[in-house]
């Protein structure tokens, strides 16, 4: 019988157990746990709304179209991404389709909408 140490990386976070730092380390830095990757957009604010959006991907053979829900401040009439899509998608410039990121942290213009979830949009 063998036995084998090793070490493992947890995540401050989320408690997620890694076996390479390296991966424990990109994990830390977009866990949702995070506390410097909060968006109070996502947080119940009243003027935030959901919208289709159409993007538009060139893979170098033709390209394609698909089409997304993209989420709307309605008060600064912007799109705007979350970072989930951020990380889930860098493959597509979702800045170059008129979008930006949600706000980290502190926005100026959030007001909590106690009636409303973000998943009822």
């Amino acid at each position: 019988m063998k036995e084998i140490s090793t070490t493992i990386f947890k995540c401050d976070h989320c408690n997620k157990n890694y076996l390479r730092k390296y991966a424990a380390v990109n994990h830390e830095s977009k866990c949702f746990h995070n506390p410097t990757n909060f968006q109070p957009c996502l947080n119940g604010c009243k003027h935030l709304g959901r919208e289709d959006v159409t993007i538009e991907v060139d893979n170098g053979h033709g390209g394609y179209k698909f089409t997304a829900n993209a989420f709307l401040c309605k008060k600064k009439n912007q799109l705007m991404y979350p970072l989930s899509a951020k990380r889930l998608h860098d493959k597509y410039d979702l800045e170059s389709h008129d979008q930006i990121q949600m706000p980290l942290l502190k926005c100026d213009d959030f007001e909590k909408d106690d009636f409303i979830s973000i998943f009822d949009i």
